[in-house]
């Protein structure tokens, strides 16, 4: 994998780092204010957060199967290798039985938490459930879920805050979709997860993600539809597999499939009764091909 500091650095959303400052500099007038007038209320309100958070950590640690070697051991060999690719220490990763396709990520400060529903196991490939963990470890990598962890209460407090901070929050949406696509190296299995997360594990029998660009483009010609997105933490799935559609055609993933492609050619099977065509490298030598197929072998003549 070619996942450098440098690439990782490169799929952090424009505008994040902006958005989580001016987050903070209102969170820290919020909490001067609260400081003026009653002091504990400040304090009760973060650690009120701290504590439910670590609870809640508690519980599913109680209650809910923990991904081990030996405990759901192909999800622990993907969720150590997203671990690898984003370099970062591993959370604890817990699967708790719910039929609603969803996974999120909580914590202030170690050990963080990555929870997966149980339904997301029966219905992602391999390499779709790769994206899901990517995308939520992102969330521990860029510090979402310390942020997130104190200022929460604010917004729910204050439902004005809560817009600003819902800014902040689309921005990391975009960030840990891309670093997702750099785990998975896949971009139409990780556009797959994203929709089967929006739209249900049956969608893609039905749609493609073809047609949610499409729909991105009508919910843009809608002004009043595209400023509702504001109201939300997460931006629209149309928009999110838009805007991972155009960070592909930038990143190195894109350019190394485009180097591997110039790679290889595409000839047919020597077999007159089979209608295989076969990938080959691209080599000014001859080359013994066998066809996968019906195991005819035979000379290829560049």
């Amino acid at each position: 994998m070619n996942n450098s500091k440098d690439n990782l650095d490169h799929a952090v959303y424009p505008g994040e780092k902006i958005a989580l400052f001016f987050s903070l500099v209102v969170l820290l007038f919020l909490g001067w204010v609260m400081y003026t007038i009653r002091p504990s209320l400040l304090v009760i309100t973060i650690l009120g957060s701290l504590i439910y958070i670590r609870g809640h950590q508690g519980q599913l640690l109680g209650n809910s199967a923990l991904v081990t070697a030996t405990n759901y051991s192909k999800v622990n060999t993907l969720v150590e290798q997203a671990c690898k690719a984003l370099q970062i220490d591993r959370p604890r990763v817990h699967i708790i039985q719910d039929p609603y396709l969803n996974a999120y990520a909580i914590g202030f400060v170690k050990p963080f938490t990555v929870v997966i529903h149980s339904s997301i196991l029966e219905s992602f490939t391999d390499e779709e459930l790769l994206f899901i963990i990517g995308h939520e470890l992102t969330h521990i990598k860029r510090r979402h879920t310390m942020w997130l962890s104190i200022i929460a209460p604010f917004g729910r407090t204050l439902p004005v805050f809560d817009l600003i901070f819902n800014f902040w929050q689309r921005r990391c949406e975009y960030t840990c979709d891309r670093m997702g696509l750099i785990v998975c190296q896949n971009l139409d299995a990780s556009i797959r997860a994203m929709i089967k997360i929006s739209s249900g594990a049956q969608a893609l029998k039905h749609t493609n993600h073809q047609e949610f660009v499409k729909q991105s483009l009508k919910v843009k010609s809608k002004r009043f539809d595209s400023w509702s997105e504001i109201l939300g933490t997460h931006p629209y799935i149309t928009n999110r597999v838009t805007k991972l559609n155009e960070f592909y055609r930038t990143s190195w993933i894109a350019q190394r499939e485009a180097a591997s492609a110039k790679a290889f050619v595409v000839i047919p099977c020597k077999n007159p009764e089979c209608n295989a065509r076969l990938r080959v490298p691209d080599s000014d030598k001859p080359l013994l091909v066998t066809c996968p197929k019906c195991k005819t072998s035979f000379r290829f003549e560049p």
